[in-house]
């Protein structure tokens, strides 16, 4: 099992694990109501181009349907 420690455990953070630090940190801010509407909007934005969207799930029925197509 690996171990897990706190991030103010850790001395040195790679650069993925100091974003990720950042954009948690703009969520709590956000949830705490830190940001004007306009605000939040920028950075909202500002974070989507780090995080990308979901994939978007295919239903039951497009995998059956795609399934059909192949026979």
């Amino acid at each position: 099992m690996a171990e897990t420690k706190k991030l103010s455990e850790i001395e040195n953070l790679t650069q993925d694990q100091a974003l990720g630090v950042l954009i948690q940190g703009v969520r709590i801010a956000q949830a705490k109501g830190a940001f004007t509407l306009e605000d939040a909007e920028i950075v909202a934005r500002a974070v989507k181009v780090f995080v990308p969207a979901p994939a978007p799930t295919e239903s039951k029925d497009e995998v059956q349907s795609e399934a059909e197509v192949s026979k």
